[in-house]
């Protein structure tokens, strides 16, 4: 991203897909106290926008695949039918890749992927960190013959941070794309965090089967 005189407006977008879970797990139950962990991969992407008026003047794409990912979560029923549980997860590793779209004028054409006038590409990227805890409390409303639900409010903090090093660029500096050069090996251009807050609510509910257990659990967020 090249400097900018004025950033109106950002947003920015988080997303983490598990990509295998569970090749390590380890239930612990004592009574009303119920543990458990886990070790899996996870795919995480993030979108960072800026933007003049209705327009996007900047975009980078971030993404580490084949993550390492820790999560544990431990759950207390503090009173019948009602459960305290707190999970938390941290990512480490993965290959990270960041790639950098600008549209300023006079040089950008539109506002589509092949319309940018400046883009810069590192696949030297690397995760600085990536973590997320939860709190929730769940009232449990069936509890009986296999089957069982719940309600629950909750709240969520998720952080992660990239920095990209060294990579390539085009940039339109008298005409379209006549500026082509490299940043230098193990050089950090870029660093972006992302802070992501969130209040939800969930329904948990489970079905024991002749054929085995089935589960479905949503989590409704503003």
């Amino acid at each position: 991203m090249k400097l900018l005189s004025s950033l109106l407006a950002g947003a920015a977008i988080l997303c983490t897909n598990t990509a295998q879970a569970g090749d390590f797990y380890s239930p612990v139950t004592e009574g009303p106290v119920s543990m458990t962990f886990d070790v899996g991969l996870a795919n995480i992407y993030a979108e960072e926008s800026v933007f003049n008026g209705g327009s996007t003047i900047s975009r980078l794409d971030w993404e580490s695949k084949g993550v390492t990912l820790l999560r544990g979560s431990l759950s207390i029923e503090v009173a019948p039918d009602w459960t305290v549980r707190a999970e938390g997860k941290t990512g480490m590793d993965g290959d990270g890749y960041m790639t950098d779209y600008d549209w300023i004028a006079p040089h950008a054409t539109g506002q589509s992927d092949n319309d940018w006038s400046h883009r810069s590409l590192h696949d030297d990227t690397r995760l600085d960190h990536y973590y997320s805890g939860s709190l929730e409390l769940n009232r449990t409303f069936v509890n009986d013959n296999g089957r069982f639900a719940s309600l629950g409010l909750g709240g969520r903090y998720s952080e992660v941070q990239w920095s990209g090093y060294g990579g390539s660029y085009i940039y339109s500096t008298n005409d379209l794309r006549d500026t082509i050069g490299d940043f230098n090996d193990g050089e950090k251009v870029i660093t972006y965090r992302q802070k992501m807050p969130v209040a939800y609510a969930n329904v948990r509910g489970s079905q024991t089967l002749e054929t085995g257990r089935s589960q479905v659990v949503w989590k409704l967020a503003p």
